[in-house]
């Protein structure tokens, strides 16, 4: 078993850039509050269901446990006008960073 002292420096690089970017990710995170989440789902229920288990998932996808990151990305690209959809665009548009944050941190728990 070798110390971090003998690694190679690319290697301690390398050793440092992935703990960073792990610990940048993990507190992205943290900054959702789930109990706000769950304050702002109530329109989504209409059709992605109760708790985001949608009752009809050929029409309405579910959003139960989906990736925080994912969720972030498809919501702030429906308000940004980069994904376009008849029904999620206007229900992104008033979304801000935060909220968008406290949706995916209640959904993901779901």
């Amino acid at each position: 078993m070798s110390s971090i002292r003998s690694m190679t420096p690319i290697f301690r690089t390398l050793a440092a850039v992935c703990l960073t970017w792990g610990l940048n990710a993990s507190l992205a995170h943290a900054e959702g509050d789930a109990a706000r989440g769950e304050a702002r789902a109530a329109s989504c229920a209409a059709c992605h269901g109760p708790g985001g288990r949608s009752l009809n998932p050929s029409v309405f996808p579910a959003i139960a446990g989906m990736e925080p990151e994912q969720m972030v990305t498809l919501l702030k690209a429906y308000r940004d006008g980069d994904k376009v959809n008849p029904i999620m665009s206007p229900q992104a548009q008033g979304l801000s960073d935060q909220d968008i944050l406290d949706l995916a941190a209640y959904f993901s728990n779901q």
